[in-house]
């Protein structure tokens, strides 16, 4: 993880991978297939089965990765107006002082720049918070206990990442009961 990110990147993972699904899927399928060389269909079918676990891995922490983004968002204007403009109802609706605060446009731009994938808008986003005196480490933390499903797709990754080191096992146990060619005693 880079100096400027605040939350774990799938850039991390996923920097170079094209964001097309079936795109992906070729240039993923391409990529396990020749690292695992698989020598016949059924060994082929494997090397299916985990580039599709691998793409369901990398769906699952981008979802996950934007709910706490924009949680991080939210708590960032919150800290910056004072304001959380859902929950903060009145008996006639929405807190109208959340949605008119004049602070609240520089706050978003903040907390926008703040989730980028630009290092140098990271950077002056992190130096304006701190400016403010805003503790970005709360914040983070905030956005992190805040971000409603999370925890379901952690357990959706934690699953499939099982299922993938099986079929990876099964793999290797069938590459190793491949036929291995003679090779003579003596000359």
């Amino acid at each position: 993880m880079s100096e400027t990110h605040i939350i774990p990147s799938t850039d991390l993972y996923a920097a170079h991978l094209p964001s097309d699904p079936e795109t992906l899927f070729g240039f993923l399928s391409e990529a396990v297939s020749d690292a695992l060389k698989p020598a016949n269909a059924y060994e082929a079918y494997l090397v299916g089965q985990i580039t599709e676990l691998d793409i369901e891995i990398l769906r699952h922490r981008q979802m996950s990765n934007a709910l706490i983004q924009n949680e991080l968002g939210n708590e960032v204007i919150v800290a910056l107006t004072g304001h959380r403009l859902l929950g903060s109802r009145t008996p006639d609706g929405l807190d109208l002082r959340a949605i008119h605060d004049p602070k609240r446009a520089e706050a978003k731009s903040i907390a926008n720049d703040l989730n980028s994938s630009d290092p140098t808008r990271v950077t002056q986003a992190k130096a304006q918070l701190t400016e403010h005196g805003v503790d970005l480490a709360l914040l983070t933390a905030r956005a992190y206990q805040a971000a409603t499903g999370i925890a379901a797709h952690n357990d959706a990754i934690e699953r499939l990442e099982v299922r993938r080191r099986r079929l990876h096992q099964d793999f290797d146990r069938m590459v190793n009961a491949r036929a291995q060619a003679a090779t003579p005693v003596s000359q």
